[in-house]
């Protein structure tokens, strides 16, 4: 079952790309209290290692960005008005969205002026003047969208809420009793929203024979989804229907998703792969990339399965 309150807590907890600490810290804590063995490397990627009590060399990595798009705060004006990074090259969609800061500082976005040829926004959160807007905000802040997930009847809506749910996954596992056939690395990984992406760095140093990457799509099938091509990359095809025989034997609900849209973590690991197996793996969303995502809890569930499933086997 899908734990609602951990979903609204995780998505309520403010994750910018390169700022990812509030969201590991959390990981982290559940980790050690389940007795897992964690570490981060230089690029910020917080790894757990679960290791097979099988003789094996075989290395297996599931792979889960912790990263929201986000703004920083770039400056304040006289009369409190807070400016960020651009938000969006559709900044209209994200007119009078909630905002929460890294500090807990509520706000929303306001358009300004309104010439359609020139969209602009700026945070308000309530500030009089700069020097109360100062005492709460600060140049280099972070801000992303608010809107905490909640579930109801057979979905899950709110911002973010495919990636909140892959890493809800992610802690099932951790909290589990499995017993993987291969070594088993999960790896929460930094940046995936920006430029520099954190998953070619841990990669590099788990070393994988196969890695896993859970990502969201807008390619609508019921079940979980099974990458075989999007932009940039085309999955291992000897993986896909591996895992597609998992699927079957289990009685897992999946689907192949093919876009020409790029993906990432897939996109990323493929370009700093050395021999490892790639395929991604993922979960349906509707109004992608909005401040109000919705997945199917019975998508939820079956993903669920399946990454279970996927770690419990001998890929060696």
């Amino acid at each position: 079952m899908i734990n609602s309150e951990e979903i609204n807590v995780l998505s309520s907890t403010v994750s910018v790309s390169g700022r990812e600490n509030l969201m590991k810290h959390k990981i982290e804590e559940i980790a050690k209290e389940n007795n897992r063995i964690t570490e981060t490397d230089t690029f910020g990627n917080l790894i757990v290692r679960i290791a097979s009590r099988y003789k094996t060399d075989f290395t297996v990595s599931v792979i889960v960005p912790t990263d929201t798009v986000g703004y920083f705060v770039t400056s304040i004006d006289v009369d409190g008005k807070i400016h960020v990074g651009s938000p969006s090259s559709d900044k209209e969609k994200f007119e009078y969205v909630n905002v929460m800061s890294s500090k807990g500082v509520r706000g929303a976005f306001i358009p300004v002026g309104n010439d359609p040829e020139i969209p602009d926004c700026y945070i308000d959160i309530g500030a009089k003047n700069k020097s109360e807007a100062e005492l709460r905000v600060s140049v280099g802040d972070t801000f992303s969208v608010f809107n905490p997930a909640y579930v109801s009847g057979s979905s899950i809506f709110g911002s973010h809420v495919a990636d909140i749910t892959l890493i809800h996954t992610m802690l099932e596992i951790i909290r589990s009793d499995i017993e993987p056939k291969n070594n088993l690395c999960l790896i929460f990984s930094s940046q995936e929203k920006t430029g520099d992406r954190g998953a070619p760095c841990a990669v590099s140093l788990t070393s994988p024979d196969i890695a896993i990457c859970l990502q969201k799509t807008d390619i609508r099938g019921n079940g979980a989804a099974i990458t075989v091509k999007n932009g940039n990359i085309i999955s291992d095809m000897r993986t896909v229907m591996k895992i597609e025989n998992i699927a079957n034997n289990e009685g897992i609900k999946t689907y192949r998703a093919v876009s020409d849209k790029a993906s990432y973590p897939v996109n990323s690991v493929m370009g700093a792969s050395n021999g490892t197996r790639v395929c991604g793996i993922g979960i349906s969303v509707y109004n992608l990339n909005t401040q109000n995502e919705i997945v199917k809890t019975e998508d939820a569930e079956e993903l669920k399965k399946l990454i279970f499933a996927v770690c419990k086997t001998d890929f060696s």
